[in-house]
C-alpha cells in the first residue's frame, strides 16, 4: 500500500513544474515582443521609402530648405506648399509646385534635384539631395511628417493649425540678394520661424503693416555664399540667389550643360526664359 501524501510534500513536489510553465510562458511572450515590428527598427523601411510621387516632391524640397532647421522650420516649409497649392495662382499638384522654375532655390542650384523632382516615383531621395549632404535621420523625420498630413501635404496633421499664417514666400533674410529685397519688403510679413522670414500677398484693399523687411539688415552673409556656391554653367561661374522660393528677376540656371536667362513677372507668376 502506498502511504498517502501529505499536502505540504504535494504542494512542494508540484511547485517546480509550476515554476518551469510560468518561466516558459514568460519566454514565449518576451521572444514574441522582440519579433514584432516597432517603429525605427532596423530593417523596417525607412518612411522616406514609402511616400508617394507628390510626397516624395514636398519631402526633398523641404529637407534641401530646411533639413537643418528643426520640426517646427520644417512643418513651416512644408505648410508653405500646401498654401500655394490652395492658391489659384499656383499649382495644384507638389511636385508641380516645387518644380516651378526660379521658386524654390534649391531647385534651382541643383541639377540631381531637379532630375529627381522630373520623375519623384523613381527617384532615390538620399541621392537626389547629395548636393545638401544627406542626413537619413532628418530626412526619415521629415518623410514621417509629410506623411502625416491628408495626401501628405498637410504640415503636421490634418487638423494642424498653419504656424505661417498664410504665408506664400520665405526668405533666409542672412542669405538673400539684397537686389530681391524691395520686393519682398512689400509683402505681409505673417511669421518668423527657424532661419526664415514668412509672407504673404496683401488682400485687396488691405492696408500695409510696413515692410515684411529691413534691407537695411538683410544679406549680411550674401559675399560669402556667392563665392562659396556657384553654378556652372558652359564653364562659366555664376552665383546662385540663395533667397528661398523667390519669384527671381534675373536667374541663371544649368540644365543639360546650356544655360540662359529668365525673367518672372511676379503679378502674373509666369516665367521667360532668355539667352546667356
Amino acid at each position: 500500500m502506498i502511504p498517502p501524501v501529505s499536502p505540504a510534500v504535494h504542494m512542494a513536489s508540484t511547485r517546480p513544474a509550476a515554476s518551469a510553465r510560468y518561466l516558459k510562458l514568460a519566454a514565449l511572450i518576451l521572444l514574441a515582443s522582440l519579433l514584432m515590428p516597432h517603429p525605427g527598427r532596423a530593417g523596417e523601411p525607412s518612411p522616406s521609402t514609402t511616400l508617394t510621387a507628390d510626397q516624395k516632391c514636398i519631402a526633398m524640397v523641404t529637407y534641401a530648405e530646411a533639413g537643418g532647421e528643426g520640426e517646427l522650420g520644417r512643418r513651416a516649409v512644408i505648410q508653405v506648399i500646401r498654401n500655394r497649392m490652395d492658391d489659384p495662382r499656383f499649382a495644384k499638384s507638389a511636385c508641380d509646385v516645387v518644380r516651378a522654375p526660379g521658386e524654390f532655390q534649391p531647385v534651382t542650384m541643383s541639377k540631381r534635384l531637379r532630375d529627381a523632382l522630373a520623375n519623384p516615383a523613381k527617384a532615390d531621395m538620399a541621392s537626389a539631395l547629395a548636393d545638401f549632404g544627406v542626413d537619413r535621420t532628418a530626412l526619415d523625420e521629415i518623410a514621417r511628417l509629410v506623411a502625416l498630413g491628408p495626401n501628405g501635404v498637410a504640415s503636421a496633421g490634418p487638423t494642424s493649425p498653419d504656424s505661417t499664417d498664410g504665408a506664400l514666400f520665405f526668405v533666409n533674410p542672412h542669405l538673400m540678394d539684397p537686389a530681391k529685397c524691395s520686393w519682398f519688403a512689400k509683402l505681409k510679413r505673417t511669421a518668423a520661424i527657424g532661419g526664415h522670414v514668412f509672407m504673404t500677398s496683401y488682400a485687396p484693399g488691405e492696408s500695409s503693416t510696413g515692410p515684411a523687411l529691413d534691407c537695411s539688415q538683410v544679406a549680411k552673409d550674401w559675399a560669402a555664399f556667392q563665392k562659396a556656391n556657384p553654378i556652372r554653367a558652359r564653364g562659366k561661374r555664376h552665383p546662385i540667389n540663395p533667397d528661398w522660393l523667390v519669384p527671381i528677376d534675373r536667374s541663371v540656371i544649368a540644365e543639360g550643360g546650356t544655360c540662359s536667362t529668365g525673367t518672372y513677372d511676379p503679378e502674373t507668376r509666369t516665367y521667360q526664359k532668355g539667352d546667356c
